[in-house]
């Protein structure tokens, strides 16, 4: 897979990532926004912030394993990628007469054996 590849299957990835924080977000702040118009309860001020923060925390750690999530899979094909021809090489060394498989050298699936 190529460097441009790369990039677009992460761009792709961050603006999934986004979409899915935003949508979530949206349905409940307008869910918020339906729910206060029909209760009128008595909430003192503090558990309101509270409740305020563990939202906010809570799409913040959401936020923040998705972005975890991204990098580690980037960090992750790096490193498969500068030890496959390493790994080749041993397998060639043990068996010379080894065909090679779909897996492209970067050890990602060929592109007509992907599932999307």
């Amino acid at each position: 897979m190529h460097l441009a590849d790369q990039r677009y299957d992460l761009f792709r990835q961050i603006v999934k990532a986004i979409t899915w924080i935003t949508c979530i977000g949206l349905a409940s702040y307008f869910l918020s926004k339906a729910f206060g118009q029909s209760t009128h309860v008595d909430v003192s001020g503090v558990v309101t912030i509270l409740g305020d923060l563990k939202f906010t925390m809570t799409l913040t750690l959401a936020g923040a394993c998705a972005v975890w999530a991204i990098v580690e899979r980037y960090l992750r094909k790096r490193v498969v990628k500068k030890l496959a021809p390493y790994k080749q090489a041993k397998e060639k060394t043990i068996d010379p007469n080894r065909t090679s498989s779909t897996v492209a050298p970067d050890g990602t699936t060929h592109r007509r054996d992907r599932r999307e």
